[in-house]
């Protein structure tokens, strides 16, 4: 039984590894990437939050851990849709 039980923790042990050097990986190259293309530095909470907000773009119903970044989301998101019924409104003058 306590065989088990230590094959079992090894294995999770792996995992949790593997998960974070994938996990370091993958940032390592999308920043590589910024500040090679962008010149721009940007650090991991960074990029969480970038892909939060894309999820967020595309539908999903993420609740911001930052209320900055909450607010900030709503407010641009409430001005986009101010100016896309300004456009249309001025397209439809146009017409």
């Amino acid at each position: 039984m306590n065989v088990n039980y230590h094959c079992d923790e090894l294995i999770s042990e792996i995992v949790m590894k593997f998960e974070e050097t994938q996990e370091q990986f993958i940032f390592q190259t999308i920043s590589d990437f910024t500040s090679n293309v962008y010149q721009i530095e940007i650090d991991k909470q960074e990029l969480i939050d970038a892909i939060t907000l894309i999820r967020k773009s595309r539908g999903a119903d993420i609740i911001f851990k930052d209320p900055k970044i909450r607010l900030g989301y709503v407010a641009g998101y409430d001005d986009g849709k101010i100016d896309a019924e300004r456009e249309k409104m001025r397209k439809e003058e146009t017409k």
